[in-house]
């Protein structure tokens, strides 16, 4: 599934709910969906057959809607108005996508729709990290009629485009919110199959009451779903023997990167169990993760942080290191083996657990301010404790045999072999085939970089 990067700050009070039914002080976390756009609806004047919203060559009128990119509201309510340029895809037709959030405690989900074809009336699905799924009704007015359920019109045209010039009559924009349960934590939305349903923003409502961890706005920039069931490494590792390492425990289920004020918050969510055996400061133990990040700041390199064992297509120029809390000896360790990088390698000092994500706070000074022009990789390894020849990067090495209760199996003892578990995988690439590449080039692999806006 593909995903997005936003400079969105769409933190604010809300005073009043959609639904009428409620009075409450809440934030509002505003996502950007052009990853997920698979339609184009809009279209200028002097070229009509750009956009099909309805599958009949007719579009919205671009110039009678906000401009691309513009902040539009409802009462407090803000949406990001996406790209309505030649050849922009610009919202999403329902069509069995999941589409990930920052993980929180969320009370409603505000969507900018309208329907096609007439009224249109689905189920979504909403998972939470405990992993319960609620049923959702998704019920969206015709766009051509005034709305027909608990919504609200926030934009309107006058007019269509169509393949023999204007169709005149009014398109409706609507307001549509779907409740969530606030006592869990919401990590993902899965849309219907119905590509009548077209969304162009989507806006989730906080509830302070429930909000975990501490209390700083934030907003989200980028957000990247991965394959479960992949934490194999080339496709042939196999976890250690050991109890505590229980199944989709290093298996990577998405990636959020999020921004506050003094701060980058990387959300790892993990598809197994988080836990903590050895007591670690940051509530968990045996996991280690290599977050990298083209910023543009410096040439990069493209030699990976001493552990992984691979090499990158592009240079990364930040790197930042997170572990259970016990990071003196790595800081050590990457001080005396990869002097030269001492000032773009992050060992991380804040991080801890909610259900099955791992947060990991870096300083924005660290990382500069924000561009969509960043890349981004994750590398999933487990964190070794005992002493041995990769003691010092603290990375649990692969090896052949697949019965040792301390060590992953499945491996070649093939020097150039990556350590990684699991890994972001970019769209139309293999992971297996990408970690694999040392067994024909007697090199390490190459893994590239993500680059969402490109």
């Amino acid at each position: 599934m593909r995903n997005t990067w936003i400079r969105l700050v769409v933190s604010l009070t809300l005073v009043l709910s959609l639904s009428g039914l409620a009075m409450a002080h809440r934030d509002v976390v505003g996502l950007e969906l052009s990853a997920y756009f698979n339609n184009d609806g809009i279209s200028y004047e002097d070229d009509p057959l750009d956009g099909d919203l309805n599958f009949a060559w007719q579009s919205l009128p671009a110039e009678q809607l906000p401009e691309s990119g513009e902040v539009v509201h409802f009462q407090n309510i803000w949406f990001l108005f996406p790209s309505k340029e030649d050849g922009r895809l610009n919202n999403v037709a329902a069509f069995n996508q999941r589409i990930h959030v920052p993980h929180d405690n969320y009370h409603d989900i505000f969507l900018l729709a309208t329907a096609t074809n007439g009224p249109q009336s689905e189920t979504a699905l909403l998972e939470y990290t405990d992993g319960s799924v609620q049923e959702v009704a998704l019920a969206v007015s015709a766009g051509s009629s005034r709305p027909s359920n608990a919504e609200h019109v926030l934009l309107s045209t006058d007019y269509l485009h169509g393949s023999v010039g204007r169709i005149e009559g009014a398109t409706n924009l609507f307001v549509v919110t779907i409740p969530v349960d606030s006592e869990r934590i919401l990590r993902s939305v899965v849309l219907p199959e119905n590509p009548n349903i077209h969304i162009f923003s989507l806006t989730l409502g906080l509830s302070p009451d429930l909000v975990v961890a501490e209390e700083v706005e934030r907003w989200s920039l980028f957000a990247w779903s991965d394959a479960v069931g992949d934490d194999k490494g080339p496709g042939s590792y196999v976890y250690p023997g050991h109890e505590v390492f229980k199944p989709g425990t290093f298996d990577i289920a998405g990636v959020s990167l999020l921004e506050s004020e003094d701060d980058y918050l990387v959300q790892v969510e993990i598809a197994g169990p988080v836990e903590n055996p050895w007591g670690a400061p940051h509530g968990f133990s045996v996991h280690l993760l290599h977050v990298y990040l083209d910023t543009g700041q410096d040439a990069g390199t493209v030699e990976s942080v001493p552990g992984a064992n691979v090499t990158f297509a592009q240079p990364w120029d930040r790197a930042v290191v997170a572990d259970g809390g016990w990071g003196s000896e790595i800081a050590d360790f990457l001080a005396s083996q990869v002097p030269n990088l001492a000032g773009q390698i992050y060992l991380s000092k804040a991080a801890w657990v909610e259900g099955q994500t791992i947060n990991i706070s870096v300083p924005k000074a660290f990382l500069g301010e924000y561009s969509s022009d960043w890349g981004i990789q994750v590398f999933m390894l487990g964190h070794e404790s005992d002493s041995g020849s990769m003691a010092g990067a603290h990375v649990r090495r692969v090896v052949v045999d697949t019965g040792a209760d301390w060590r992953f199996g499945g491996g070649d003892n093939d020097p150039a072999a990556p350590n990684v578990i699991d890994m972001l995988t970019p769209i139309g690439q293999d992971q297996y085939e990408l970690l694999s590449g040392y067994k024909e080039s007697g090199e390490m692999s190459v893994v590239p970089l993500i680059y969402p806006s490109r």
